[in-house]
């Protein structure tokens, strides 16, 4: 114990001798005090500096040096260190990479692009400053072009449709022949004329108070008939149309002149074949009257049967195999079923089948299926020896369709007279809701279609899929052609004008003559639409309206900017006083009394338009047939069929017409407006001239 005290009192002692060392808190740290790090070698700081910063520390200093805090001289003080390459500046006393100060304009891996120039340029980081700019241009080989769509050197697909130099007008724009992108010479997109001055042959010339309305010595067949030339009529210096003149006792306007009267006409095109049931017939002035016509047809060689399937009517093998179908159902006619003519009352309704030319169906068999029971009510077997036309039709009728195929009505031997009336005083079908089904000779069914409401009785619904609803008196229900069998009716078939024997169609624009040479007055401008058969069957028009569509906007320009109600055909009728064989005149009722005449319904309201422009056909809401006539810019309506059919003011005096309906060697409707039509001499009410 005595021990421990020792040594603790020894402790004690060493520990007072070493803090008698220490100097006071009251006096001057010197170098190991509080500011230490700022006198680090001046331990008596005898030079008296001011620091300027804490050893160690680091800043920046001019033209992006980074500097550091050392003791100089016993003197803490910014020292450079380093300077920051180009490429990088100084921040807090670090040199760290550049923020980039500029923009992309294109992203990295961009396929090439064309420049102004016409040269390849690509998208990279050609002046190393971080950002992605287009460069690196490089120049075609000789007779290639940068196609701006891909960005490559590429061989011109196109072709010169000027001559380099050469002007011409486009309204008041004088546009002038030069190469575009790809080299080949198109005409380019026009400068306008000065004030007071127009375009006339490619130049702006002065302006006169009047201008040309036509070209010098052209002439037109007006819609009367008579000839209209082109002259300086009133002396004023400028071109313009006379009023109409009748041609010469014995004459009549043609093609824009007047030509002795013809007491007949071309009917068809020379040359040109059709099958005529399973026969065939040709084109040509067979009687010697100077006019072509088909003569009475002939049969195929023993074997063949006449089949239009390859699109050229021709003698061919007959088929072994084939399809058929119910193509189109006549039920309802208009007026009473059954009609007083010929040896006995008969009906023109009928049930049409179609399928593969020249197919056998002797042995087939109709049954028409009551929807109100179920149970059939009338059935009906092709003879012997039946087969489908070359065409692919084959007809069941109770009498002859009046003026159907007229051009050979007496040799159509494809129709089957087995349709026999269900009851005393009617005709062979029921209006609806009923079923017709057909089998084929083994009594198989191979088509079935019903129409009408079934909703009270579903269950006796003898047709495929739903039932198509039914039609009003005069239309028939028929397939859309060209249209795959869906086995569901209200998807296949729609209402048309019947066509036993020919494809499926409607009404259809016949005739567009939108402008009358001088004032645009609406004296004799008109829209013609045409039966595909025509003086047969009379149809009220109700449901029929026609729209005029502006190219410009989309809209009906006579009617409204919703489209109104369009022109309505309703309460006129086909082939009544003002619509006869098949031809609907429609006009306005500033028309001109000849015009009124043949005019089946006159609209009050706007003049029609000079193109780009269309005109729709609609039957309840559906369309069924549309033309557009002019040049369709981008963003502008074209509603038409196809192609439009070009049109400038040279064309004024003509009608935009089909070819004639009545020609069965032509096919008068392929959906496309650029084929089916002519600039023509108007003809309101009556056939249209060849081309």
């Amino acid at each position: 114990m005595r021990i421990n005290i020792w040594r603790f009192s020894l402790l004690g002692l060493l520990a007072a001798f070493v803090l008698a060392g220490c100097p006071s808190t009251d006096s001057p740290a010197g170098n190991n005090g509080a500011d230490a790090g700022l006198h680090e070698d001046s331990g008596d700081n005898s030079n008296n500096c001011v620091p300027e910063c804490q050893v160690g520390a680091r800043t920046c200093g001019e033209e992006q040096s980074v500097l550091r805090c050392e003791s100089v001289d016993g003197c803490a003080t910014f020292v450079e260190v380093l300077r920051c390459p180009s490429y990088k500046l100084c921040e807090g006393g670090t040199c760290v990479d550049k923020q980039s100060e500029c923009t992309s304009v294109c992203t990295p891996g961009a396929g090439p692009r064309c420049n102004s120039a016409g040269e390849v340029e690509q998208c990279d980081d050609h002046d190393g400053n971080g950002c992605y700019e287009w460069g690196g241009a490089q120049t075609c080989a000789s007779g290639e072009y940068c196609n701006p769509d891909t960005g490559a050197c590429e061989a011109p697909s196109c072709s010169d449709e000027c001559s380099a130099g050469e002007t011409s007008c486009e309204g008041e724009l004088v546009r002038t022949c030069a190469e575009n992108a790809q080299g080949c010479l198109v005409f380019g997109a026009g400068t306008e004329c000065p004030a007071e001055q127009t375009c006339q042959a490619g130049q702006c010339v002065e302006q006169t108070s009047c201008s040309d309305e036509c070209t010098q010595n052209e002439a037109v067949c007006a819609a009367d008939g008579g000839l209209r030339t082109c002259e300086d009529h009133d002396g004023d210096g400028c071109l313009e149309w006379s009023s109409a003149q009748a041609c010469s006792s014995g004459q009549e306007c043609r093609a824009g002149a007047c030509v002795d009267s013809s007491s007949c006409r071309d009917e068809c095109v020379d040359g040109e074949t059709v099958c005529v049931g399973n026969k065939l017939a040709d084109c040509a002035d067979h009687d010697g009257d100077g006019c072509t016509e088909f003569p009475n047809p002939y049969d195929c060689p023993s074997g063949q049967t006449c089949s239009s399937a390859s699109g050229t009517a021709a003698c061919e093998g007959a088929p072994s195999t084939g399809t058929a179908v119910i193509n189109e159902i006549f039920y309802d006619s208009v007026g009473p079923d059954l009609r007083t003519g010929g040896s006995s009352p008969a009906s023109p309704t009928f049930i049409e089948l179609k399928g593969t030319p020249g197919m056998d169906i002797s042995g087939f068999a109709v049954e028409l299926v009551n929807g109100s029971n179920g149970q059939p009510y009338n059935s009906f077997t092709l003879p012997s020896g039946a087969s489908l036309d070359g065409n692919g039709f084959a007809v069941l009728a109770m009498d002859t369709p009046d003026s159907y195929l007229s051009y050979a009505a007496s040799s159509y031997t494809n129709v089957y007279y087995v349709l026999t009336a269900y009851g005393n005083g009617t005709d062979a079908l029921q209006n609806g809701q009923d079923s017709v089904v057909l089998k084929d000779a083994s009594a198989s069914t191979i088509d079935a279609v019903g129409y009408g409401d079934f909703s009270a009785t579903p269950q006796n619904f003898a047709g495929e899929g739903s039932a198509v609803a039914a039609t009003i008196s005069g239309r028939s229900l028929g397939r859309v052609p060209g249209a795959a069998d869906t086995d569901d009716n209200a998807a296949d078939f729609v209402s048309f004008y019947p066509t036993p024997g020919l494809e499926n169609t409607d009404l259809l624009i016949n005739e567009v003559y939108p402008d009358q040479p001088g004032v645009d007055d609406a004296t004799q401008t008109f829209i013609e639409l045409v039966a595909p058969i025509q003086g047969w069957e009379d149809m009220p028009l109700d449901g029929y309206k026609v729209h005029a569509i502006n190219g410009f906007d989309g809209l009906d320009y006579i009617f409204g900017p919703n489209g109104g109600d369009g022109i309505s055909l309703a309460g006129a009728n086909l082939n009544d006083a003002q619509s006869t064989d098949g031809y609907v005149v429609v006009c306005n009722i500033a028309a001109e009394i000849s015009l009124l005449n043949a005019c089946a319904v006159a609209y009050d309201g706007a003049d029609l338009q000079n193109g780009p422009d269309n005109v729709v056909l609609r039957y309840n809401g559906r369309v069924i047939d549309a033309v557009g006539y002019g040049t369709f810019g981008s963003g502008e309506t074209f509603v038409g069929e196809g192609d439009p059919i070009s049109y400038s003011s040279s064309d004024a005096g003509q009608s935009l017409g089909r070819w004639p309906i009545t020609d069965p060697s032509w096919q008068t409707d392929t959906d496309d407006n650029y084929m089916d039509f002519w600039w023509l001499s108007p003809t309101p009410g009556t056939a249209n001239p060849r081309p």
